[in-house]
This record gives structure tokens, sequence and C-alpha cells, in this order.
């Protein structure tokens, strides 16, 4: 992995200052350039509409998102995102299955409408702590069908 420092924008978004420079790079050449470089840390692409190659670093990122995507589904835990209005930006599949939804049901969803007001309300206050850039871990019960109760162990980490 590479870590480099970073540099904040004007919008105070912060990027890296080490970038991969695609410029030059041929649209059919800049694909397997890009996804390795992804492979191996770098996260700021240094492209521009001028360099006639969006297509192809696009596809990289296609790619790249996609490789993600099959390792958190198929990891067994369950990993989901949410910004700072509580609305849910990433869920893996795990993490949709335990609440009862596709993944897609999840996604621009409030945190609220998903796990329920009853969960809601034991957690929110975690869910805050989070968001002020506080590691929280808990653990709640949830109702399932049939009456029976789960017990989860979350961890929040901001």
């Amino acid at each position: 992995m590479v870590f480099a420092p970073l540099v904040e924008m004007n919008d105070g978004r912060s990027i890296p200052v080490i970038g991969f420079g695609v410029w030059q790079v041929p649209d059919d050449v800049v694909v397997d350039a890009t996804v390795k470089a992804l492979e191996v840390g770098y996260r700021h692409i240094d492209t521009a509409y001028l360099y006639h190659n969006e297509r192809g670093v696009g596809e990289a990122l296609r790619r790249s998102e996609e490789n993600l995507r099959l390792i958190t589904d198929t990891v067994p835990a369950l990993i989901g995102y949410f910004d700072h209005q509580e609305i849910y930006r990433y869920v893996n599949k795990g993490y949709a299955d335990w609440f009862g939804f596709a993944k897609e049901g999840v996604l621009g969803r409030p945190i609220r409408d998903v796990v329920g007001d009853e969960v809601y309300t034991d957690i929110s206050h975690h869910v805050k702590q989070a968001l002020k850039g506080q590691r929280v871990s808990y653990e709640y019960a949830m109702h399932r069908a049939g009456g029976r109760i789960a017990y989860a162990r979350s961890e929040l980490v901001p």
C-alpha cells in the first residue's frame, strides 16, 4: 500500500500528493496500467480530458470497484458505510442480508429506515460518536422473524 502525504484542496477535501499520471498513455494500454497502479495502492489518478484516455481510466476504475465488491461480498462480515447525514453509501451483501434487504434497497436510505426504530434508538448515540471521529464498539439485540432475538456486535470506524 502506498502511503503518501496529503494536500488539502480548496473545497476542504484532501488528496495524495503523489499520483499516478496517465498523460500520453494510449487508451488501450491505460486500463491495465491503471488497474496495476490501484492494486499497489495509488489513490490519485492524474488524468484530464485532453489526454484522450478517459475511457480506459474509467474502465480501470470500474474493474477495481468490481474486484473490491467481490471481495467485500464474500467476506464473512457485515460492512457498511454511511455519511454524515446517516445515509448509507455502501453496504456489502452480508450487511444487506442481515437487515433483510437487497444491497440496492439499502443504498441512499437513512440508517433508521434500514435498521428500524427499535435498533436505531439503541445505537444512535454510538453512530453520533463515530461521526465525531471516535472509534466505537457496541452490542445490540434485534427482533427477527418468528419472535427470535439476534444479538450482534458492531464496530464503527470513522
